[in-house]
C-alpha cells in the first residue's frame, strides 16, 4: 500500500506507525506508576492492549481474495475500532510520556506543554495513512471525518496534557489548550492529508478567474449582511428585526478569538472534505451542484444538533439547525463559485466571533422566541434562494469551467 507516496515514506511512516503505538500504550500503562489505578483505568488498559494487539499488524496486511468475505468483514470493523481508539489511544500515551518526562527528567511543564501541542498536530498522520485510509464508501467517509475524525481529534490536546494544571503551563498555553484550536489544525492535516490519499486535490485560496465580479461581490455582500445581522442586529418584534442594530463591540479575550479560530476547521470539514466527497458521488447526476449545496447545508445543519448533548434547549438547537443549514448552503455555493476556501473561512470566522463576543464566549444560545424563528426562516430562505442562484444558469457554466477537485 503505497497511494502514491514513494517507498521512503511508506517505510518512515510504517516505522512512525508502530512505534508511535507501542510507544503511547507503555507508557499509559506505567503512568499507574504515578496515578491511581481504578477500574477505570483497568478498563482503558485492556482497550489499549485490544488497539495494540489488532492494530500493529495492520502495515503488514495483504490483500484479501474474492471468496475471503468473513475475513473481509473482519478487517472492515477492525477499522472502524482503529479509527475510534487509535485517535483516543495516542494523546493518552503523549500525556503519560509527558507525565514520564516531568516526574524522571524533570523537565518543566511549560516546555512540554509546548512540544506537546507541536507534536498533536501531525500525531494522527500515520494512523490516516494505515486505517483511516480503507474506508470507502462516500456515507461512511463522511461519517469518518465529521463525526469520528473530528469529534475524536477535538480532545486530542486536552487529554495530551491532562496532567497538567493551569498553574503548572501558565494561562495561555492553558487557554490554547482549552480552546480546542491546536486540535483544529491537527484535523486540518490529518484531513488534508487523508483526502489526498483518497485521491483529492487540496481546495483552492485564489478567487476563480472564471468568476464574474459582479457576482462575486454580490455573494460577499450577501455574507457581510449575514455578518452584521448576525452579530450586531438588536430588533426583538417584527417591525424593527432587520433594522435595528447595536454596533457596540462585545467582550473580546483570547479564548473568544481562538474558539473563533475553530471556524477555519469546520470549513476545512464541510467546504472541503464533504463538499469535494459530494462532487464525486453526485459527478454524474442531473443538477450535481444543486444537489451538493443541499446535502452539504443540511449536514451542516444536523451537525449543530451535537449542541443538544452540551445542555443547549431544544428549541434552541432546532433553530440554530435551520440557520446553520441556510449558512451552510451560501458558504458552500460561494466556495463552488468563487473556488476560494478563504472567503467562506473569513466569512465563517467573523460569523462566529462578533456572536461569541456578545455571549460572553458562550456557545450555547438561548431559546428563540416567535419573532426569532420567524427572522430566521426569512434568513435561512434568502440564504437558499441565493445559494441556488450562485450554482444555477450561467455561474453554473463558470463553475464547469474551473472546478478541479480530483
Amino acid at each position: 500500500m503505497s497511494n502514491g507516496l514513494s517507498m521512503k515514506y511508506v517505510r518512515i511512516l510504517r516505522q512512525w506507525y508502530i512505534w508511535q503505538l507501542g510507544i503511547a500504550f507503555i507508557a499509559f500503562c506505567m503512568s499507574f506508576f504515578w496515578e491511581p489505578f481504578g477500574s477505570t483505568r483497568l478498563i482503558e488498559v485492556i482497550a489499549g492492549a485490544l488497539v495494540v494487539i489488532f492494530g500493529i499488524g495492520i502495515p503488514f496486511e495483504k490483500p484479501l481474495k474474492a471468496e475471503q468475505k468473513f475475513k473481509r468483514v473482519l478487517r472492515k470493523c477492525n477499522y472502524c475500532f482503529q479509527s475510534v481508539a487509535q485517535i483516543l489511544l495516542l494523546p493518552l500515551g503523549l500525556a503519560a510520556v509527558i507525565l514520564m518526562f516531568h516526574k524522571v527528567l524533570l523537565l518543566n511543564y511549560p516546555i512540554l506543554a509546548i512540544l506537546t501541542m507541536l507534536y498533536v498536530l501531525i500525531m494522527y498522520v500515520p494512523t490516516a495513512y494505515y486505517v483511516l485510509v480503507n474506508f470507502k464508501s462516500y456515507i461512511g467517509r463522511i461519517i469518518l471525518i465529521t463525526v469520528v475524525v473530528f469529534e475524536t481529534i477535538g480532545s486530542g490536546s486536552i487529554l495530551s496534557l491532562m496532567y497538567t494544571r493551569p498553574k503548572e503551563i501558565g494561562s495561555i498555553l492553558q487557554t490554547i489548550d482549552m480552546s480546542g484550536v491546536v486540535n483544529a489544525f491537527a484535523f486540518i492535516i490529518t484531513v488534508g492529508f487523508l483526502m489526498y490519499l483518497w485521491g483529492f486535490k487540496l481546495p483552492g485560496w485564489r478567487l476563480s478567474r472564471s468568476a464574474n465580479w459582479l457576482v462575486v461581490s454580490f455573494a460577499i455582500v450577501v455574507l457581510l449582511a449575514l455578518i452584521v445581522w448576525n452579530g450586531f442586529g438588536s430588533g426583538d418584534k417584527l417591525s424593527n428585526i432587520f433594522t435595528s442594530y447595536d454596533f457596540s463591540l462585545g467582550h473580546f479575550n483570547l479564548k473568544i478569538v481562538l474558539s473563533a479560530l475553530e471556524t477555519v476547521c469546520e470549513e476545512w470539514a464541510f467546504r472541503f472534505a464533504v463538499l469535494f466527497l459530494s462532487l464525486k458521488a453526485f459527478s454524474h447526476v442531473k443538477n450535481q451542484y444543486v444537489w451538493v449545496v443541499l446535502i452539504n447545508g443540511l449536514l451542516f445543519g444536523l451537525w449543530h444538533s451535537s449542541n443538544l448533548l452540551a445542555g443547549q434547549s431544544l428549541s434552541a438547537t432546532l433553530n440554530q439547525i435551520l440557520f446553520a443549514a441556510g449558512g451552510g448552503m451560501i458558504l458552500s455555493a460561494t466556495y463552488l463559485y468563487t473556488q476560494s476556501i478563504a472567503v467562506t473561512m473569513v466569512s465563517h470566522f467573523f460569523l462566529d466571533i462578533f456572536a461569541f463576543s456578545n455571549t460572553n464566549g458562550n456557545l450555547l444560545m438561548t431559546s428563540p422566541d416567535g419573532v426569532d424563528w420567524i427572522a430566521t426562516w426569512i434568513v435561512v430562505i434568502v440564504l437558499v434562494l441565493v445559494a441556488l442562484f450562485l450554482v444555477t444558469g450561467k455561474r453554473k457554466q463558470s463553475i464547469q469551467e474551473s472546478i478541479s477537485y480530483e
